[in-house]
């Protein structure tokens, strides 16, 4: 049920997300699960709500991602993709004009 149609991708945003989520089903107190990419805006979560979290469990994640810890290649490359998963994002055929294999080569 997410908008396709979305203009806000910031980490802001994200949080701000599960912060409309947690409030839609009233939730006073509860666990928080944070994956991958997710860890971070659980974390973020939590930070600004210690009194609604009742526990924090985090999995595959990390403190600080690669905009922070990859060499100027790397942030470059993913950059790239970012840019053109944005560009792409909402038409048809979720085709970016260039492949992630081309980005990686």
């Amino acid at each position: 049920m997410s908008d396709w149609d979305v203009k806000n991708l910031s980490f802001d945003a994200f949080a701000e997300d599960l912060e409309t989520v947690a409030d839609k089903l009233e939730l006073k107190r509860f666990p928080l699960l944070g994956i991958s990419q997710g860890a971070a805006v659980a974390i973020e979560y939590a930070v600004r709500h210690p009194d609604q979290v009742s526990g924090l469990i985090l999995v595959g994640s990390y403190a600080a991602g690669w905009r922070y810890l990859a060499r100027p290649e790397e942030q470059a490359r993913r950059e790239a993709v970012r840019n053109l998963t944005e560009v792409g994002w909402g038409q048809k055929t979720r085709r970016t004009g260039t492949s992630f294999q081309d980005i990686h080569a």
